[in-house]
Formats: structure tokens, C-alpha cells, sequence
């Protein structure tokens, strides 16, 4: 067998890294009304553990580049980003690090 592809990646554009949003903790109210709309909106037999997450919200406080701490595949990731998603009470232009179900 002979490798019949090759993909280079890597040599576009250069990202921009924002280094000045700095990754911080929702503040306890914060996280208790993400909590209360986790345990309204989420499906108890899919979100069975805890997820951590880290997202950065845009200007209007909707979240961007989610990205999954410590990835298993479980189906409670994908719930957990789906809840990220339909929440609208997010921070505005915000580094967030995000704890769902598991309280």
C-alpha cells in the first residue's frame, strides 16, 4: 500500500490569539442560573456526569469556539454544548470556564 493523499495543514493564515481575555469563572449567581436552565432544559438521561467547557462569547453575549475539557466522546458532551448554544444569559466578550450538570 502506497499513501495516495496528502493534507498540509497549518500554513494558512496566521490565528490571532486574544491575549488579552483572560479565562475566568462564571460568579456564583451566574452559575446557579446556568444550573437552574441545565436542570429545566436538559435531558437527564443523557447529561449523567460533568463537563467542563470553555467558551468565549462574542460582543453580543453569544458563545463562540466552545471547546470541551478533557474529552471522553460521551453523549453528555454533545448535550452540554447544545445547553451552551440555547442559553442566552452569557456574559458579553467573555472567556468562560463552564462547569454543566454534575451538581
Amino acid at each position: 500500500n502506497t499513501l495516495s493523499e496528502v493534507v498540509a495543514v497549518g500554513y494558512g493564515r496566521p490565528t490571532r490569539v486574544r491575549r488579552d481575555w483572560q479565562r475566568v469563572a462564571l460568579t456564583p449567581n451566574e452559575q446557579k442560573a446556568f444550573d437552574s436552565f441545565v436542570e429545566q432544559h436538559s435531558d437527564p438521561n443523557v447529561l449523567t456526569g460533568l463537563v467542563w467547557l470553555i467558551l468565549d462569547t462574542n460582543p453580543n453575549g453569544k458563545p463562540e469556539r466552545i471547546q470541551i475539557l478533557q474529552q471522553t466522546g460521551s453523549p453528555a458532551e454533545t448535550e452540554a454544548i447544545r445547553l451552551v448554544r440555547l442559553y442566552e444569559k452569557w456574559p458579553r466578550k467573555k472567556r468562560l470556564s463552564v462547569r454543566v450538570g454534575g451538581r
